[in-house]
C-alpha cells in the first residue's frame, strides 16, 4: 500500500477519454434514469457517486471510483451535492493486474467552485483463488473534465445485464461480478453476461449472493463478500462460493 502522504503531491497523469462511456447509477432502475434528465445533469444526485463508464470492467472501474470519492481525499471538508467520476482509462492488464485512471468531479452542497481529483488505481484479479484485489496508487489535484450526462444513459453493447434487489449500493457488489466473469467466462464468449444480485444484510461482512449466466451457457450461483470495515486505499473482495445452478 502506498503511503498516505502521496494525497499532497501532484498527479500529472491525466486518462485519455474512452467512447461509448455509460454513468453506471443509469442502470440501476427507471428512477435513476428520471432523476438525470433535469436541465442539470446530476440535479438529483443528492451526494451519489455516478461513473461515467460503459463496458466489461465496470466493477473494477467502480472500486477504484469509490475510492476517489472517499472524504479523505478531498480538500473541502463540506458535504458533497454529487459526485462524477469521469474520463476513465482502463488498461488492461499488465502483469496481470488492470491500470484505472480517472478524474472526479465534487461539487459541494455549500454552492462553490467543484473539486477535481486525479487518480490512478491498480486492479488484481486472482481467478484461481477467486479474489479481487483494489489499491488506490496515487491521487492529486485534477482538471476540469467534460462529463457526458445524459448521454451515458445508454447501455453499450458490452454492458452487463443486472437485475438486483440492492440498486443504489453497486459499488459493493459490481466487484463480484468482474471476479465471476473471469473464473466462469469463455474468452470468446460473445454478448453481455445476464447477473442477478441479492445482498445479505445480516452477515459480519458485506456479503452478496446471486446468479451468473454466459451467453449460451448453463447459469452459476455465486457467494462474494469484502470486509465490513471501508478502507479508502485498499479493499480484498473473495467469492466463497461458486457452483452450476
Amino acid at each position: 500500500m502506498q503511503n498516505r502522504t502521496m494525497t499532497s503531491r501532484r498527479f500529472t497523469r491525466i486518462a485519455a477519454r474512452r467512447s461509448g462511456r455509460l454513468a453506471i447509477g443509469l442502470l440501476w432502475s427507471a428512477a435513476s434514469v428520471a432523476l438525470m434528465a433535469g436541465c442539470s445533469s446530476y440535479w438529483g444526485a443528492s451526494g451519489d457517486t455516478f461513473v461515467e463508464y460503459s463496458g466489461i470492467d465496470q466493477g473494477k472501474v467502480q472500486a477504484c471510483a469509490n475510492f476517489s470519492a472517499d472524504p479523505e481525499h478531498r480538500n473541502g471538508p463540506g458535504m458533497s451535492l454529487y459526485i462524477v467520476v469521469a474520463d476513465i482509462e482502463v488498461v488492461s492488464p499488465i502483469d496481470g493486474a488492470w491500470e484505472i485512471s480517472g478524474t472526479t468531479k465534487i461539487v459541494d452542497e455549500g454552492g462553490g467552485d467543484p473539486e477535481y481529483l486525479a487518480w490512478s488505481c491498480r486492479v488484481t484479479i486472482d481467478a484461481d483463488a477467486r479474489s479481487m484485489h483494489a489499491e488506490l496508487v496515487d491521487t492529486g489535484p485534477g482538471q476540469e473534465v467534460p462529463l457526458c450526462g445524459p448521454s451515458c444513459s445508454a447501455p453499450s453493447r458490452d454492458s452487463i445485464e443486472i437485475e438486483s434487489d440492492n440498486t443504489y449500493d453497486p459499488d459493493s457488489w459490481l466487484p463480484c461480478i468482474d471476479i465471476v466473469a473471469a473464473v466462469v467466462s469463455p474468452p470468446e464468449q460473445t454478448g453481455p453476461p445476464r447477473v442477478t444480485v441479492r445482498s445479505d444484510h445480516d452477515a459480519p461482512s458485506r456479503r452478496f449472493h446471486g446468479t451468473f449466466e454466459p451467453p449460451s451457457q448453463a447459469a452459476y450461483q455465486w457467494t462474494c463478500q469484502l470486509p465490513k470495515a471501508y478502507d479508502p486505499w485498499s479493499l480484498d473482495y473473495e467469492l466463497t462460493a461458486l457452483e452450476p445452478q
